[in-house]
C-alpha cells in the first residue's frame, strides 16, 4: 500500500493573515479529501512549519485518520 505524504518546510518568519489561514486550510483539506494524503511531515525551525502544523491539527478533528510527524 502506497501512503501519500506531504511535507512542510518554510520561512522562519511569516505574516499570518486570515486569508493565508483560509487558503492553507482549504489546500490541505483538498490533499486529504481528493489526493488521499494521510501523513503530514513538519520541519521544526520556522513559523510556517508551526502554522501548518496548527492547521493540520484542526483538520485532524475532522479527519482522524491523518497523522502528524
Amino acid at each position: 500500500m502506497n501512503i501519500k505524504k506531504c511535507c512542510f518546510i518554510g520561512h522562519r518568519q511569516i505574516e499570518v493573515t486570515e486569508e493565508l489561514e483560509k487558503r492553507i486550510y482549504e489546500y490541505i483539506e483538498n490533499l486529504i479529501v481528493n489526493e488521499n494524503v494521510r501523513v503530514f511531515l513538519f520541519g521544526s525551525r520556522s513559523q510556517f512549519d508551526e502554522f501548518c502544523y496548527d492547521v493540520v491539527k484542526k483538520l485532524k478533528d475532522k479527519h482522524p485518520d491523518i497523522k502528524r510527524v
